[in-house]
């Protein structure tokens, strides 16, 4: 329950099948509950009302473009406030709340896929920016407790991005003379967390020197002091399946038995006749990166936009370990390329002109493949992949190699990528 004491009705927002613990919903679950009010004293009021209400507020540092003279911007924007209808019908009679009596209200609201379209309508450079926009947020940041009553919920975020829903009870004050406005008479909320529905989108269109993404990579290996070069490692992967959230009663957002996996293809071309590399480790982190900003961003966010502080906008990275394994056993294959062969290797081959000294026919290389399981930790409490019109979620997961060269010290090199991930959630099942 959330209590409040106030100097007329003392009111209490129960939401049903959540006592004590922290309430969790999802896209289209019913939001259930009673709102009870018991006045210390005879109240006039001129109107009740409860709502669902929803908002994103953000804590931006920047700099006035004029003057270069540091400033703090607070923005504010509500995006969603359903009402819940028929509350007249428990008015009491000449709408005075008697001291001593108890008034209960229930109260249903299901929570939408989709905001109005009048909830996004800034400037934007690119069309497919409304759709995102009008996706119902996940709930971020907020100071929310576990249902231990102890810890912290963990979603990554600090709370200069937050994303805030509430079940909201305002009642307005009869105006004591007649033409006066209406004031508040008092207004108690009570926190709940959504984490909406999200649908996996198509796969990045990545290019080549992308400064935020790198599918594919070469490096020249050397060896010793003199750094003799002994070949040239490629590798080369694509962005993995989304990681999935599932829903249950009382966490909206708990990460999937089984997660996904990301595979990266190797090859390596020898100088000469030198043997492949001996192969030691992969390790995975999950990168979250927040953008936010005082004003609505114009098109889908990357960190070259927010570089510029006059811009109003930011974004910070929290990062996450996933996995660390062993690849001493995999093997390397072995093939000597031909003009007629050359061509099965063309998953591997590197965009860049490079390219043609790993597959230049009459080559000996040597190629094998490495499956990556990426399971979410369950520590951390993951929200999808999202985008509003102040605050954006973002994945991506760093995926590092290392290896040793033949014949040298223990010294170990490595070779790294950075994928894009998304991750999606899938509504509760309808049987809660």
């Amino acid at each position: 329950e959330a209590f409040q004491k106030w100097s007329r009705p003392l009111i209490a927002i129960n939401i049903d099948g959540y006592e004590n613990v922290l309430c969790c919903f999802t896209t289209g679950d019913s939001i259930q509950g009673t709102v009870t009010i018991m006045p210390q004293e005879d109240t006039s009021f001129e109107s009740l009302s409860i709502t669902l209400e929803g908002a994103a507020r953000t804590t931006v540092d920047s700099t006035a473009p004029q003057t270069q003279i540091p400033r703090r911007e607070n923005s504010i924007k509500n995006f969603l406030q359903l009402q819940q209808p028929g509350c007249e019908k428990f008015y009491p009679e000449s709408r005075t709340l008697k001291a001593g009596e108890t008034y209960n209200l229930p109260f249903t609201f299901v929570v939408p896929s989709h905001l109005l379209p009048d909830v996004c309508r800034h400037s934007r450079n690119n069309l497919q920016l409304t759709d995102a926009h009008t996706q119902l947020p996940p709930s971020l940041a907020g100071s929310m407790v576990l249902d231990d009553g102890r810890n912290l919920l963990d979603d990554l975020a600090y709370e200069s991005s937050q994303i805030c829903y509430a079940i909201t009870v305002s009642i307005t004050e009869k105006p004591s003379v007649v033409g006066k406005p209406m004031k508040n008479l008092v207004t108690l909320s009570k926190r709940i967390r959504i984490v909406s529905s999200k649908e996996e989108e198509p796969p990045l269109n990545v290019l080549e020197g992308d400064d935020e993404y790198c599918l594919q990579k070469m490096k020249t290996v050397h060896r010793g002091v003199m750094r003799r070069k002994v070949g040239c490692l490629a590798a080369v992967a694509s962005q993995p399946r989304p990681l999935q959230l599932f829903s249950s009663k009382t966490e909206a957002s708990s990460p999937g038995a089984v997660g996904t996996t990301a595979t990266v293809h190797l090859r390596f071309t020898p100088e000469g006749d030198e043997p492949p590399l001996k192969l030691g480790t992969v390790s995975t982190t999950l990168n979250a990166t927040t953008f936010y900003g005082s004003t609505p961003w114009t098109d889908f966010p990357s960190k070259s936009v927010h570089r510029d502080r006059t811009l109003g906008k930011e974004s910070y990275t929290k990062t996450v370990p996933i996995s660390s394994m062993s690849i001493s056993s995999i093997r390397w294959e072995k093939h000597n390329t031909t003009a007629e062969n050359d061509g099965d290797f063309a998953s591997l081959s590197l965009s860049s002109s490079k390219d043609t000294m790993i597959s230049s026919p009459g080559n000996t290389v040597y190629t094998t493949s490495i499956t990556v399981p990426i399971t979410l930790p369950k520590d951390k409490t993951f929200v999808p992949t999202f985008h509003s019109c102040l605050i954006s979620r973002v994945y991506s997961l760093d995926v590092n190699i290392s290896y040793h060269t033949p014949g040298a010290n223990l010294l170990t090199s490595g070779i790294s990528l950075k994928l894009p991930v998304q991750i999606i959630h899938q509504p509760r099942n309808s049987d809660r």
